[in-house]
Formats: C-alpha cells, sequence, structure tokens
C-alpha cells in the first residue's frame, strides 16, 4: 500500500509526493494533467494507493518525462513520428512503450503533422536540391514518414516543377549537348540517381538542344 502525502499542481502537472507505507521510503512522481489515471488529481492528498494504482501513476510518470523529452527533440526540427521514436529509444534510452506514447502525444497535439512536414519538404528538394520524385519519396521513407504522407507530399509539387529540376540538374553539368550517345547515357543516368523521371529527363535533353540552337 502507497499514500500520497502531498500533491501540487503547476504548468500543466501534478507533482505527488508518495510514501511507500511498508517500507517508509518517499518518492516524488511528475504526471501531464494528459496523462493522470482516474484516481489521481490535484486533490488526492491522503489518497490511499493499491500496488496496481501505484505502478499506474509511475508509469504515467514515465510517459510525461518522454513527452518532455520529445517536445525538447522537437524543438530543434520537425521530425516523423518513426523518426521520433528512434530518438528517443536510441539516443536518451527511453523504453519504447513510452516514446510511443510520447510521439503519440506529439502528432495529437499537432507538434507532428507528418502531412505538412513531408510537403515543405519535398518542395525544398526540388526546388533547391533539384531532385526528382523517387529521390525525394525515398528520403522521406528513410525518415520515417508515413506512406500516405509520403504520397500526398511528392504529389504536391507540379508536374512542371519537376521537370525544371531536371533541366536545372543536367544544365548544372552541362551547357552542351553530349557528342555520343555513350555521353549521353551518363548523363541520363546521374539524372536518375537523383530522382527523376524518364519523361523529365527526355524534357530536359529538349531543353539542352533548344538551348544549343
Amino acid at each position: 500500500m502507497y499514500t500520497i502525502t502531498a500533491c501540487s499542481a503547476a504548468q500543466g502537472r501534478i507533482t505527488f509526493k508518495i510514501r511507500n507505507d511498508e517500507t517508509g521510503d518517499k518518492l516524488t512522481l511528475t504526471v501531464g494533467k494528459e496523462f493522470l489515471p482516474p484516481f489521481a488529481g490535484a486533490d488526492s492528498e491522503g489518497k490511499e494507493l493499491l500496488e496496481e494504482e501505484f505502478s499506474t501513476l509511475y508509469e504515467m510518470s514515465l510517459v510525461t518525462e518522454a513527452a518532455s523529452k520529445a517536445l525538447s527533440v522537437l524543438s530543434y526540427g520537425n521530425v516523423s513520428r518513426k523518426g521520433l521514436i528512434f530518438k528517443l529509444t536510441s539516443k536518451y534510452k527511453i523504453e519504447k512503450e513510452y516514446a510511443e506514447a510520447a510521439a503519440d502525444y506529439a502528432v495529437r497535439h499537432r507538434y507532428i503533422d507528418e502531412k505538412s512536414q513531408a510537403a515543405h519538404i519535398a518542395d525544398k528538394c526540388v526546388k533547391i536540391k533539384k531532385q526528382g520524385k523517387r529521390k525525394i519519396a525515398a528520403y522521406l521513407i528513410s525518415k520515417g514518414y508515413e506512406k500516405e504522407a509520403v504520397n500526398e507530399a511528392i504529389n504536391s509539387v507540379s508536374d512542371s516543377d519537376y521537370e525544371a529540376a531536371a533541366v536545372s540538374a543536367l544544365f548544372k553539368k552541362t551547357r552542351t549537348m553530349p557528342e555520343t550517345r555513350e555521353e549521353k547515357m551518363k548523363l541520363a543516368a546521374s539524372l536518375m540517381r537523383q530522382g527523376h523521371t524518364k519523361a523529365h529527363i527526355e524534357k530536359a535533353f529538349e531543353a539542352l538542344a533548344d538551348e544549343n540552337e
């Protein structure tokens, strides 16, 4: 049996001072209001806790800590839900179940908006890095973005922007038409590695041909 000897609320959290009635040991747990179990609150001073209730309150304090660390990670830049879980578990050694709960909290409160974030990344990759949709899709997937968010992101970029990116990528490599088929194939292969489609690569060579008329 445990007893809550004191509790106080501040900044959306409640701090509980708890005594183990059998051993006399004392500890302090802080739980975010969103994670509070129904049996605990700001008016719980003097309440006795069963072993399972104490365990639940303790676990919610760990979720609260994980959520706090998650917001700290997100303050440095956007990451996907999976990316956040990976950082919390690998870098900060937070157990997976608590990392997942923290990531769900971040999604629920829109600290993570995968569709918006992925669309922003796709636009940046096309206009700044001059990458094609295949490269962008592979990058987003590697960062843990869900398939739906990835598909919407690469489709949010206009075909004309993808074509312009392919043209810019080719012009950065050469401003003259390749003299041999082998040279052209090497250039085309390079553009394909940047994620450009066959159709956009053909448009890029057409633009290069026009440039050299």
